[in-house]
Parts: C-alpha cells; sequence; structure tokens
C-alpha cells in the first residue's frame, strides 16, 4: 500500500486532469460501483457528500472531514489508472511536486494516499466559487475583476516557477475561486518538477502516449510539438485566459488551435472599456517565440496592473536569438537540477548571497557566514523587568473548536498530560504550564481547550496575557463582551467586579491566560475571575498559583515521531542520525519542528543538518542553569534558519523584531520594509514553509502572520531597522487605512504601540498623525470605541498638542473626542471641561460649526444634570450663531439637540415633537439627508413614547428608506431599532425579532461596536433576546 503523506502547510491540487476526457455520469456511476463509492459513504474520517465533478480518471467529491467538520474536495482516481505504474508516478509526483508550493493563490492539498483496491485519493480544500470556467459561461468580465484574477494567478505562476514548477495547463478549468472571487491555481497534475533538460526528457519517457502534454486550445507552440517548456510557456496560456476574460469566450471558438498561426483579436476594438494598452500585452503573452514574450508573471502582472490603470502600451520585448532551450540547465557542482530563472522572479536571486558575492548555502557541507554579532542579551528566559517580549493584550470568546487560537499542527507526546490537565480543570483550579519556551505550552493549552470544547464544556475565554499591566488585561477581557469602554476609567477595584458579574453572566466555563510573565497583572486578572471557574496558565516564570505542571522535553521516540511529520520522513530509533540530531536538540518541539521542516525543504538528512549546526557561528549559550545537552542548542538551530534563508527572507524576518507585537499583516510588513507586495509575499511564504512564521487568520478572516516568541526575541537582539521605522510605517498604515475599520483591527495594537514609542522619543509628527487617523480623520474612535491604552495615548496627544499653537484645531477635535469618551463613561465633569476646553479653541480660531456643535453637546450635560438654566441657554447662543451663519443644517442640528432637552432629560415629549417636527421641515428645505434621516429616527422615536405608533413608524420607515437610498448600513440599524420597539408595543413580536435581529446584524457587518451596544441595551429594555 502507498505511503500516506498529511501536511499542515498546503499542498496543492485541483480539479481533474484532463477533463477534456470526460466520462457520461451513467458510465462513472458504473464504474463508482465497481470501486464502492457512494454518496454519504466514510472514507478514511472523510464523509462524501456529492459529485461535483467527474472526468477520465475519476470524479471530485464534495466531503466532510469529521473530525473538525470542514469542508473538503476529494478528488479519487479509479483503480484501472491507478493501477498503471505510469499514471501513479504522476499522482505522487503531483502531491510531491505541489509540496514545495505553500502559496496564498494556489489551491491547498491535505492529504494523499492509495487503497488497497488500487483507487487513489487526493484531499483538497473546497472551493466554494467554482471554476473560472464557470465563471464565464455567458458571460465577460469587468476590466478591474480580470485584472484582479490574472494578478492573483501571477503570483501563484512566479512563486511557482521560482520553485523550478512549470504548471503547463493553465486556462479557466483549472483557476478556482472562492466566495468573494479571489484565484487559486489548481491541477498540477502534468506540472513539471524542474526547468532541467534532464526532467524534459523523464517526463516524455513516462507521459502515456495517449494524452496530450496540457490543453491545446490554450497550449504553447513549444508545448504542442515537444519542445522544451518555460515559464513563459504559461504565460502564453495566460495571455488566452486574459482574452478570455475580458470577451467571454476563446478567441477562436470555432478553431481552438488557430491561435498557433494567427495573433488573437484585438480586445479594445470589441469593448471600448479596455485600453488598447491590453491588446498589446496580450499580443506579448502570446508571442510564437517564448524569448519575446515577458521574463516572468511578475513583469506581466505590473504590465496588465499599468495598462488598465494607464492605458499605456505595453513596450516590445529585446530581440534576441538564444534559442529556448538554453534558458535552462543543471548545476553541475551542486549535483541537482537548478532554475536559471531571472532574479527579478519574486526578487529572489537564483544563488542566495550576503553582500555581493560571498555564498550563503552552495551544499550541504558549505559553512555559512554570519550576520552581524548578536548582543549580550538573551533570548529565552528573561526577567519581566527586563524581558523584550511581545506585549499582546486581546482576548477571544471561544464557542467552537474552529475558534480555538494558536492550535498546533500536530500535538506529539502530551497524552497524558492532558489528562492530567483536564482532570485538575474538572475540578475548577487553577492550572500553571510552566517551561521554557518553545516546549509546547500554548500548543498544550489550545489542544486542552479544543477537547473541553468539544465535550460540551463552552463557552470559554482565551486571553493573549503578555505584559504587566493587569488593567489592560481586564479590558481585554471586557471587550469580548463589548463591555470595554464601562472598564476604561475604572479603578482596578471596580473593574474586577465587573469582568467577575461579566464571566458569571455569560456562563464561563474556563479562562486561558496564555503566555503570561507579570506575577502582580496576574493576581489581577485572577482575582477577576470567580472561584468556582477552572483557570489555565501557560508561563515561562514558576508562578506561585494553584498547580504547578512542567511541560519539558519530548522523550526520544516521540521527538523522533515530531521530526517524521514535519520531515515527510519515517525515522526509528535505529536511525541513529535522526536519534543523535533530536538529541543534540534536547527533544525541544519548537526546534524539533524547525528542523524537520528544514530537513523537507532543503532536502537535508539528519547528519547533513547536524554538520550545519555544529559548523554555525555564534553559538550563544543558554542562561546559567539552562545550558543542558540539547538546550543549549536553541540558539544554534535558529541561527542556522536564519543564516539559510535567502537575504529577501532573512531581512524579513529581523523585520519582524521591530514590531510592537510578533504578529503583522503583509500590508503592515510591506511598509515596514519599503517593498511591493510580491516580495513580501514571497518572503513570508518562505518563513511559513521553513516554521520561523505562522500564517493565520482573524475574526473577519484578514490574514496575518505571527512568529514565536523565540523568534521575536532573536529577531528583535538582531534587527537591523531601527524601532522608529515601524513608528513611520504604523502611521503610513493608520492614515492609509483610516476609514478601513477592519484593516485597522488587524494592527491595532502595533499602530497603539507605535503612537506611544513615538511620544516616548519625542516624535511629535507622527504621534499626532497616527491619533489623527484613528480619531479624527477616519472613525475607529467613534466606531469601535476606546480602552485603557487609546485613552492613554490620546491624553499623551492633547499633551503634545497642547505645546504647540500649530495644532490647535487638532486639539480641539482631540479633545472633543476625549469629552466623548468620558461622557459614555458617565464622568460628566471630565466630559464638560473637555468641552469647554474645545469650545474656547474653536471662538478663538473663527469656527462658528464646530463652536454650535460644541454648544450642543456641553448642552446635554447641562440637561442630563438638570441644569436646564444653563442647558437653555448653550442652546439660545447655539441657536443664535446657526441663524447668523444662514445653515440651514446647523440650524436644524441646534433644533435636534434642543428636542433631546425636552424629550430625553425634561420628559416633555409633546414639545420634543414639535421640535422635531420643525428639524424635518428644515432638513427637508435644506436638502441635507443626513440631518433629515435624524431628525426623523428621532421624531419616530419620540412618537413612540407618545404612543404614536402608527405616525412613528411611518416616519421611520421614511428613515430607514433614506438610508437604504444612501446604503449606509448604520443608519439602517438606527432607524430599525425604535422600529422594532414600536411594533413590540403594538404586540406584533414576531416583527420586533425580525427588525431587531436586522438591526443587530447591520451593526456587526458595519463593525459598529458602540452602535451595537446601543442597539443591544434596547433590546434588553425591550425584554427581547440578542440574536
Amino acid at each position: 500500500m502507498m505511503r500516506s503523506y498529511t501536511t499542515n502547510h498546503p499542498i496543492s491540487a485541483g480539479s481533474l486532469a484532463h477533463d477534456s476526457d470526460s466520462l457520461e455520469g451513467g458510465e462513472y456511476r458504473e464504474k463508482a460501483r465497481h470501486m464502492h463509492i457512494t454518496d454519504g459513504q466514510i472514507v478514511r474520517g472523510y464523509q462524501l457528500q456529492d459529485r461535483i465533478g467527474a472526468g477520465g480518471f475519476g470524479a471530485v467529491y464534495r466531503a466532510v472531514q469529521l473530525s473538525v467538520n470542514r469542508e473538503v474536495a476529494v478528488k479519487i482516481i479509479l483503480p484501472e489508472h491507478a493501477r498503471r505504474a505510469d499514471f501513479m508516478r504522476r499522482f505522487e509526483a503531483e502531491a510531491r511536486t505541489v509540496a514545495q508550493l505553500d502559496h496564498l493563490h494556489i489551491v491547498p492539498l491535505f492529504d494523499y494516499w492509495q487503497e488497497p483496491d488500487q483507487s487513489a485519493f487526493l484531499i483538497m480544500r473546497y472551493m466554494r466559487g467554482g471554476s473560472l470556467r464557470g465563471l464565464l459561461r455567458g458571460s465577460r468580465l469587468s476590466l478591474e475583476m480580470t485584472v484582479r484574477i490574472i494578478d492573483q494567478v501571477c503570483r501563484a505562476l512566479a512563486f511557482a516557477h521560482q520553485k523550478g514548477v512549470i504548471h503547463r495547463d493553465i486556462k479557466p478549468d483549472n483557476i478556482l475561486l472562492d466566495e468573494q472571487r479571489n484565484a487559486y491555481l489548481s491541477d498540477f497534475g502534468i506540472a513539471k518538477d524542474s526547468l532541467t533538460q534532464a526532467a524534459i526528457e523523464r517526463d516524455r519517457a513516462s507521459t502515456d502516449e495517449r494524452q496530450a502534454p496540457g490543453t491545446p486550445a490554450y497550449a504553447a507552440p513549444e508545448q504542442i510539438f515537444g519542445q522544451a517548456v518555460l515559464p513563459q510557456t504559461d504565460l502564453y496560456a495566460l495571455g488566452i485566459t486574459l482574452y478570455e476574460c475580458l470577451i467571454g469566450s476563446h478567441p477562436f471558438p470555432g478553431a481552438p488551435l488557430q491561435h498557433l498561426y494567427d495573433s488573437l483579436p484585438s480586445v479594445s476594438a470589441q469593448r471600448s472599456d479596455v485600453p488598447a494598452g491590453i491588446d498589446d500585452l496580450i499580443r506579448r503573452a502570446t508571442q510564437r517565440n517564448p524569448n519575446d514574450r515577458f521574463p516572468d508573471a511578475i513583469t506581466m502582472a505590473a504590465a496588465l496592473r499599468a495598462a488598465a490603470a494607464r492605458g499605456g502600451v505595453i513596450p516590445a520585448p529585446e530581440a534576441t536569438d538564444e534559442p529556448p532551450s538554453q534558458k535552462s540547465g543543471i548545476d553541475e557542482e551542486a549535483g541537482r537540477a537548478t532554475s536559471r530563472l531571472p532574479v527579478e522572479i519574486a526578487g529572489v536571486p537564483s544563488q542566495p548571497t550576503i553582500g555581493i558575492t560571498t555564498p550563503l548555502v552552495s551544499s550541504p557541507g558549505h559553512k555559512s557566514q554570519p550576520p552581524r554579532q548578536a548582543t549580550e542579551s538573551q533570548l529565552m528566559t528573561i526577567a519581566p523587568s527586563k524581558r523584550e517580549a511581545p506585549i499582546d493584550q486581546s482576548a477571544l470568546l471561544v464557542r467552537i473548536e474552529s475558534d480555538v487560537p494558536l492550535r498546533p499542527e500536530t500535538l506529539i507526546g502530551r497524552d497524558a498530560l492532558m489528562a492530567e490537565i483536564n482532570a485538575l480543570l474538572d475540578r475548577n483550579m487553577r492550572v500553571v504550564l510552566q517551561g521554557l519556551g518553545g516546549m509546547g505550552k500554548t500548543s498544550l493549552a489550545a489542544e486542552t481547550l479544543a477537547a473541553r470544547i468539544q465535550a460540551g464544556k463552552a463557552p470559554g475565554i482565551w486571553l493573549h496575557a503578555s505584559g504587566n499591566d493587569g488593567m489592560q488585561f481586564l479590558t481585554a477581557i471586557a471587550r469580548v463582551f463589548n463591555a470595554h469602554q464601562d472598564i476604561a476609567r475604572s479603578d482596578p477595584a471596580t473593574a474586577a467586579q465587573h469582568v467577575r458579574g461579566l464571566i458569571t453572566e455569560h456562563d464561563i466555563k474556563i479562562v486561558v491566560l496564555d503566555d503570561i510573565w507579570d506575577g502582580a497583572a496576574l493576581k489581577m486578572v485572577i482575582d477577576a475571575i470567580p472561584a468556582n471557574i477552572p483557570v489555565l496558565i501557560t508561563s515561562r516564570q514558576r508562578l506561585p498559583l494553584g498547580k504547578i505542571i512542567d511541560v519539558g522535553e519530548l522523550m526520544l521516540s516521540q521527538a523522533v515521531e515530531l521530526l517524521n511529520y514535519h520531515a515527510s520522513e519515517m525515522f526509528t530509533l535505529q536511525d541513529k542520525d535522526a536519534v543523535r540530531l533530536c538529541e543534540r536538540l534536547g527533544c525541544h518541539p519548537f526546534t524539533v519542528e524547525i528542523a524537520g521542516k528544514t530537513l523537507q525543504v532543503d532536502a537535508l538528512t539528519p547528519a547533513e543538518l547536524l554538520e550545519r549546526i555544529a559548523d554555525a557561528p555564534h553559538l550563544l549559550e543558554m542562561p546559567h542553569g539552562y545550558a543542558n545537552p540539547g538546550r543549549a542548542s536553541v540558539k544554534a538551530l535558529l541561527n542556522d534558519s536564519v543564516f539559510a534563508l535567502d537575504p529577501d527572507s532573512r531581512a524579513m524576518f529581523l523585520a519582524f523584531g521591530v514590531l510592537f507585537l510578533p504578529q503583522a499583516t503583509a500590508d503592515m510588513m510591506a511598509r515596514l520594509m519599503e517593498r511591493d507586495a510580491q516580495y513580501v509575499d514571497a518572503a513570508l511564504t518562505t518563513l511559513v514553509r521553513r516554521g520561523l512564521a505562522r500564517r493565520e487568520r482573524n475574526a473577519h478572516g484578514a490574514v496575518y502572520f505571527t512568529i514565536h516568541d523565540l523568534a521575536y526575541s532573536y529577531a528583535h537582539e538582531n534587527a537591523v531597522l531601527p524601532r522608529a521605522s515601524m513608528t513611520l510605517a504604523a502611521r503610513s498604515y493608520a492614515e492609509t487605512h483610516k476609514d478601513d475599520l477592519h484593516a485597522l483591527d488587524a494592527e491595532r495594537g502595533n499602530i497603539l504601540k507605535a503612537a506611544e514609542a513615538a511620544a516616548k522619543s519625542g516624535d511629535t509628527n507622527s504621534l499626532i498623525a497616527i491619533m489623527r487617523a484613528l480619531t479624527i480623520d477616519g472613525n475607529y474612535f467613534n466606531a469601535r470605541g476606546y480602552d485603557v491604552l487609546m485613552l492613554s495615548v490620546l491624553d499623551r496627544a492633547i499633551d503634545t498638542a497642547r505645546a504647540d499653537e500649530a495644532h490647535a484645531v487638532t486639539l480641539h477635535f482631540f479633545l472633543s473626542r476625549r469629552g466623548n469618551a468620558h461622557y459614555a463613561a458617565n464622568n460628566l465633569p471630565a466630559a464638560l471641561g473637555d468641552y469647554q476646553a474645545a469650545l474656547e479653541i474653536a471662538t478663538r480660531n473663527t469656527m462658528p460649526a464646530r463652536e454650535i456643535i460644541l454648544r450642543c453637546v456641553i448642552s446635554k450635560i447641562y440637561s442630563d444634570t438638570k441644569a436646564f438654566d444653563e442647558a437653555e441657554f448653550e442652546l439660545e447662543t447655539a441657536q443664535q450663531l446657526a441663524e447668523a451663519t444662514q445653515d440651514d443644517s446647523l440650524i436644524a442640528r441646534v433644533l435636534e439637540q434642543r428636542g433631546y432637552h425636552f424629550g430625553s432629560a425634561k420628559k416633555d415629549f409633546a414639545a420634543a415633537q414639535e421640535t422635531y417636527v420643525q428639524q424635518v421641515t428644515l432638513s427637508e428645505q435644506s436638502r441635507s439627508s443626513e440631518r433629515l434621516f435624524f431628525a426623523l429616527q428621532n421624531l419616530g422615536s419620540c412618537e413612540i413614547e407618545l404612543n404614536k405608533f402608527n405616525d412613528a413608524l411611518q416616519h421611520l420607515e421614511r428613515a430607514l428608506k433614506i438610508a437604504q437610498e444612501a446604503d449606509n448600513r448604520s443608519w439602517e440599524a438606527h432607524a430599525l431599532a425604535p422600529m422594532s420597539v414600536a411594533y413590540l408595543r403594538l404586540g406584533n413580536l414576531d416583527n420586533a425579532r425580525a427588525l431587531f435581529a436586522q438591526a443587530v446584524e447591520l451593526s456587526q457587518q458595519t463593525g459598529n461596536t458602540r452602535l451595537l451596544n446601543e442597539i443591544q441595551q434596547i433590546m434588553k429594555e425591550a425584554g427581547i433576546d440578542t440574536p
């Protein structure tokens, strides 16, 4: 039976190869019966749901991986093909070839094997968006969508070509889509595994003569006529695919091979919205001579973007007489096939170098050249007062297994520990997992939490607890329940009491505190957790709390098993070099993982890796007391892993050292390093493959990258970029994404820490710019609320702005925003002070509109405190100023506040109604949709209080229509909430529940946390359960 290789990092496969040989459904079902395949059948833990495709070699099923409830696609190869040795060589070559192609835009493959009946299986990611072929049926794509899809395919091809893999069957059928119509390259079933003449000959010898290489309608001339294929072969087929995207059909639908003899028709002649530069691009991509095409996929993608944006003409290629076959060769000295692709591909040269000429790695025995000397600060166990640790205080509410963060690829040798931990947690104990960094404490905690969730002991809270500020830990927990604003200005005892109530109210079953290292901060959090709630803690410190469990090295047999998993090998305890390697690493899980991936990526033997470790420079020792055999080699392996990276990937890894958190998006890294997306994508992918970084997704599906504490400490110690560069990167990111709440969420910690660092270093411009982006120029502060760190940095920004009159206007807005925070926290004296200071600036700088608004909000505080005379004075002054401006929208704003004064403060809803009617009339005259919306919304809410429910619904439905016409989902939610109350008062519970659910969903979609809190409070008062 064929070996089964399971990989956690995705490897690629796609739809059935050669679908031109597809079977009729009845014929396939007849063959399927002989191989005992039926819908609903469970094969190795995968339950087949329904057949979604069939081809000459078998079929593809949609299936569910039962162990993790994950939807997958299962590609099944019929036994009549699987029994053929040549076919199975190609089948296994497909999986092995794409094992090196872990890329965002290449379809992941999770497993493959062959059954005793000779049928073969590949387990792939299920792509819900279908194929590009399906999208093109009966339609053509917009230029914008076409550019995005082709650009993504180019990135995937550039990565594959860099690794020496040519796809050879690019066509719409082999480009799959997710639900957001992002493109993923699939079906490497006939991909060439290297760019060498020897590989070409092997491929010719092993390919069944009955099968055409690729699809003739898209295949380049050299491929059709059996000549050497190159990366430009894929670009030729992609050029035809580009044409098909824009026109909706093949360029020669009646004679698909005509592209071999005639130029493709003009696209711009058939579509006025397509610039002529696109024709030039397609013409160059589909040149007969490969040397006349684009040199690589990245160049083609850049040309496409430029042509689409400017309508420019693609420059003609330089003339060359070099035959295509001379583009590839064999590196005889290294004894292996190598690619001689242009160095521009993904920015990675074929021979990595340091500086200009010094080789980094040429063969397993070559001694690497060191980077700059590391400092004397230690990597692993650092005292809390001095620890350069990643500071992360964020929490997650975990309801289902898939919510559990930081789950490992596999967990080996920890079954006994997990059983002990669960037994203690069942007794509601505090359990501390203590051990060296990289021993797998977090992985063990994650798997323990997942097991308890699976057993019905949910929900739980996972707190990333690095840092020494207990108040920020409590704020992070409160943020899970959208209650962080309630404790933002509280003292620790009050905050702890509030968090304790939240945990009890939401029936939390377990709390996990990951990577905590400060005792005082831990005590503050523990005091906030009810005594009957079990707590699981991970720490490098031996904290005197509850039951301490030492998480140490693996047993030797377990370490070898872990090495096998990551290296895709089958070593045993009789393999002396594998055993020596694990012993040299102290059976340390993190370093064994890196070793296994290094063996796989660099095709090394354990003996060769041992030699590289022994010869690596700067074998830094662990702190006194930790330098046991193996443990002293952690830095040695990190050094080796970093030295073995190509220069671009090494620079990327070290750049992580200047982050304020050990995680970042690709966008942030691109800004930090001042490099383009292709460079960053390639470098990050290399780090993930080598085990030095992990690719994660947040709650909104955004991709970000994390590195382990060990790696973060190493990168920080050896960082080349100055910390100030991170501040500038965060500033650029915040300014660019000021209106993108989800993007700001992904980098919130790095951005706020950068602003804090700017304040400490005296970089006042960056501090002001970052906080302007978050609070003034963008809506993040209003939409997401605030916490202790946000308010602390805002305080610093206010102090900085006060010192420079040039920032007077900015100071005005900062004070207004902080006043809002004080008001929401019910600290009315502090709010009034900030509003009055902002008002003084507005008056001094002749800002009438802002003066009117500030007097309105000041009147609100007076109304709330029943200082009605002062409130009416402020409103009267604001009214006079508004009338002087003759700005109907400002007059309407004053009327809006006067209505609040009458209704919410004095409970005179009749007077409030009269005022809101005036505001409606004035807003209609000024044609201000915003003021009219809020006037109608307030009027309807007031009429509910007067029991005029039908009138209220009429006005609220009108407000809702304005919101829908403006496509403003936040306004929609504002209108739906009081409509729900009106229906509730009328006794129409079904409508009330439905509209409340819509209001909650809309506020969640817009990412408006504050609005969501307000709606849920209304629902609570109305007696409606929150969805």
